[in-house]
């Protein structure tokens, strides 16, 4: 009873107070404002600590977190006791229920993105969620780095062990933070200074054209006549039991059928509502236009981070970073909502944009020289450049010029190359030169000793190769036969690495 009668004062004090601001409640004032600006609400004498007259803000957060002044008083929760359940009892309460989830909801919001002691202000901070395990990125300074820093998701601290719903270290990569900032504040200034095409991409998405709106219209006639229907069923099953035709174990199991499938309607019901009410827009989009205007006119005059900040919290509604592996190499992509209405509103105006953030270890799209297949293979198979030099015989600098297309691989190490990329990366053939010249690589041969095996002169080789001439009666049998023993080493090659 005295945990009763406390909450009931504590109601009436906090009633009188905010009474004394003009306000209806501190839950009300709490949803649009921060805590700390709600301090000074109650009169001299009425709370009995040193601080008097004034409420710190981790005391209006106790206020607003209590479910007490939303009518309900929770007995036995700080009890120490683990067994011992918790008694929830009815008060009379100063809020609603909507109200006070709205503060609850704001509460939460406030935490994440609360900038406690960070030296550095993350245009970001908050907004940055984890595709893969759910928690939240933070802005983390590279130390050694000069001004640099990254977004990092918490699930893969190591020293707070904070785990998602995986319940393993999160395998996300990090972001680097000036560039994923760039990209969000390069959108959203777009956005601003050309805000015609933006609301014309979100008619195109949003609106309802006639028919369909029609048609919506007609489900939902129709679904609410089946839920007038199910009422008729349910008194029409009451009225057996009451003659006696049913018993009751049959009326409890056709009463909970007919409550199943009257909830099922609603759902559909309140599923087409929101789809019809969200085809008309036109004061959302008049909004969303008056939005912008006003944002805009911030980007006449020099920004400060804290404004810029403002704006992103205004229109990002979420970031979700995922990290995908392509070719082996690990790259991070992220989608981006962003908000053109109030964030309360049922339906609201949002618009996603994603974006790839290439990695510095890039993966060759077209292979068009050597080094692009020997790139793309090592990065697929996870290797340094050291190790695919130990295979090759050659050194790792070797290895760089060729990724990086400063010089080509010669003809003896094509063999060693063939065989570790499984293929002969060699471009298709055109002409009787070209088979020449790539067999004769393919076999590590160089023209005096694949002219050797054919016994023509090498300066008759080199002008096959080059187009020159072309080989002709009894040389076409010996070129024929050169290319087809060099087409069967290669094979052999190419299974040996199969």
């Amino acid at each position: 009873m005295a945990g009763i009668n406390r909450a009931l004062q504590e109601n009436r004090i906090l009633a009188k107070a905010c009474e004394s601001l003009g306000q209806p409640c501190i839950f009300l004032s709490h949803i649009s404002v921060d805590k700390a600006a709600v301090v000074e609400i109650a009169e001299p004498g009425k709370r009995r600590r040193r601080t008097a007259a004034f409420w710190r803000a981790s005391h209006v957060r106790n206020i607003i977190a209590s479910r007490t002044y939303m009518g309900e008083h929770l007995f036995g929760k700080r009890s120490k006791n683990r067994n011992r359940k918790t008694i929830a009892r009815p008060v009379p309460g100063i809020v609603s229920d909507e109200t006070w989830t709205s503060a609850q909801r704001v509460l939460r919001s406030n935490r994440i993105m609360s900038p406690r002691n960070a030296r550095h202000l993350y245009l970001l901070r908050g907004l940055i969620k984890c595709g893969h395990c759910g928690l939240t990125f933070s802005g983390i300074g590279m130390t050694g780095s000069g001004r640099s820093y990254s977004y990092r998701c918490n699930g893969r601290q190591r020293p707070r062990e904070l785990h998602g719903a995986s319940g393993a270290r999160c395998p996300a990569k990090g972001l680097n933070g000036e560039y994923v900032e760039r990209l969000v504040w390069a959108d959203i200034e777009s956005f601003l200074r050309h805000p015609g095409e933006i609301l014309e991409r979100l008619r195109e998405r949003f609106l309802i054209q006639g028919d369909e709106r029609g048609r919506c219209q007609k489900k939902i006639d129709e679904l609410v006549r089946q839920l007038q229907q199910k009422t008729m069923e349910r008194d029409r099953v009451l009225g057996l039991f009451r003659r006696g035709r049913i018993d009751e174990a049959v009326l409890d199991q056709q009463l909970d059928a007919i409550q199943n499938e009257a909830a099922g309607l609603d759902l559909e019901i309140q599923t087409a509502a929101g789809t019809l009410a969200a085809g008309d827009r036109q004061e959302q989009f008049r909004s969303a236009e008056s939005l912008l205007e006003q944002l805009r006119a911030r980007l006449d005059g020099p920004i400060p981070q804290p404004l810029r900040r403002r704006i992103v919290e205004i229109l990002v509604a979420r970031i979700e970073a995922c990290t995908v592996e392509r070719d082996g190499v690990q790259e991070s992509e992220i989608s981006i909502t962003y908000r053109f209405s109030q964030p309360d509103e049922p339906a609201p105006l949002v618009l996603p944009r994603s974006h790839r953030l290439s990695s510095r270890t890039r993966v060759p799209e077209q292979c068009l020289s050597v080094g692009d297949h020997l790139r793309r293979r090592r990065l697929a198979s996870r290797l340094l450049q050291k190790q695919v030099a130990d295979r090759l015989g050659v050194d790792k600098t070797s290895v760089y010029n060729w990724e990086n297309n400063r010089t080509t691989p010669a003809f003896e190490y094509m063999p060693a190359i063939i065989r570790f990329l499984g293929y002969d990366p060699q471009p298709p053939a055109r002409d009787w030169g070209d088979r020449l010249a790539q067999c004769r690589k393919a076999a590590g041969l160089s023209q005096k000793e694949a002219a050797r095996q054919m016994q023509v002169d090498p300066g008759t080789l080199a002008r096959w190769e080059r187009g020159q001439r072309q080989p002709e009666g009894e040389y076409e049998t010996r070129a024929l036969g050169f290319l087809a023993d060099a087409g069967a080493q290669c094979s052999v090659e190419m299974a040996r690495t199969a």
